[in-house]
């Protein structure tokens, strides 16, 4: 394999690098509404959406423990009843 070779599988190696890093670092949920492209607007109803889901699951499990399993979590009854007291979106 000649050098030119090698440096092309180098340099594609880092864009992919930088490519993932600038992926994983995306902080779409956090940037200003300004800033965000109206493109991005689907994926974000959808994140929201998700969000809700798992907070009324969790909020339904969280409602069935009994006594013994909310003294495990160190969870107390009025922490509970406080969690489920509110609503989906908060």
């Amino acid at each position: 394999m000649d050098n030119s070779a090698i440096t092309h599988a180098t340099y594609r190696h880092k864009r992919k690098e930088v490519t993932m890093e600038r992926t994983l670092s995306s902080d779409l949920l956090f940037q200003s509404t300004e800033s965000r492209p109206a493109s991005a607007l689907p994926l974000r109803a959808l994140a929201t959406l998700l969000l809700w889901q798992r907070r009324i699951v969790s909020r339904r499990q969280l409602a069935r423990l009994d006594a013994r399993l909310l003294a495990d979590a160190g969870i107390s009854e009025a922490q509970r009843q406080t969690e489920l007291s509110r609503p989906f979106w908060r």
